[in-house]
């Protein structure tokens, strides 16, 4: 029923009490309705503002698909984990320049592997393991302000076009990519004593922004698989053929 119809309805109505009633919920309906309205408008905004700031942090090539061998010999499937980035923690010997800098270094050796492995038999595909704590967060200890090198939001956009960019480069090597992605307790929003639920996290948010980027991309949608479970658990469990494992985080 509309508002519309909800009104003629209350003109109609006989008892006052009843009437009073009714126009108290038309009223709280309205101011409901208003808010999911801005709601709405703020997280489709916030999410179009990270994504803007993502792409700032550099231009993105468009995916080329690898050029693979036709050996007949049976083939491997390659196994990428990535774990424990703490983007933007700061110490003596890291911080946000060298963690890319690591991470894109993980990427290249294991496409030289994968290049080594070829020369036998055909590795076509792989599966990403992202293993949670990808960002240092900022509620774990009291201190923590002053060890990063930049804000939750900066955290947020800067590792979020990292697992971009390393997905980007895998769909460059292999033919087929499945990412796996769990949550760590360093993205966790807000202390423990706030009862937040462990599953809104800022892992699975950089692992959200960073899938959207990949899907805007139409020419890799039927290449790459990204588990729609990732995070809605606090354990994944991967499938590549006849192995079977799990994946989680330390705190777990």
């Amino acid at each position: 029923m509309t508002f519309a119809e909800e009104a003629k309805l209350l003109k109609e109505e006989v008892d006052p009490v009843v009437a009073e009633l009714r126009a108290a919920l038309i009223r709280t309906q309205k101011q409901l309705s208003k808010t999911k309205e801005r709601t709405d408008e703020l997280v489709e905004a916030t999410i179009q503002a990270c994504k803007d700031a993502t792409l700032a942090l550099g231009p993105i090539p468009k995916i080329e698909a690898p050029v693979l061998g036709k050996s007949k010999k049976k083939a491997e499937v390659a196994l990428w984990h990535l774990t424990d980035w703490q983007g933007s923690k700061v110490t003596q010997s890291y911080n946000s320049d060298v963690m890319r800098k690591r991470v894109m270094d993980f990427v290249h050796k294991a496409a030289k592997i994968t290049e080594i492995q070829r020369q036998d038999h055909p590795v076509n595909d792989v599966v990403i393991c992202f293993g949670g704590d990808m960002v240092e967060g900022l509620f774990n200890y009291p201190a923590q302000l002053w060890e990063i090198d930049a804000t939750l939001y900066d955290q947020y956009t800067i590792v979020s076009r990292l697992i971009f960019d390393v997905v980007r480069q895998a769909l460059a090597i292999y033919k087929n990519v499945t990412v796996v992605a769990e949550w760590g307790n360093h993205g966790r929003i807000g202390s423990k004593r706030d009862h937040v639920p462990k599953s809104d996290n800022f892992d699975r948010m950089c692992y959200e922004l960073a899938r959207q980027l990949l899907a805007s991309d139409d020419s890799v949608n039927k290449r790459l698989t990204w588990d729609p479970l990732h995070g809605t658990e606090d354990i994944q469990r991967i499938e590549i053929g006849n192995y079977r494992a799990l994946l989680m985080h330390g705190d777990e």
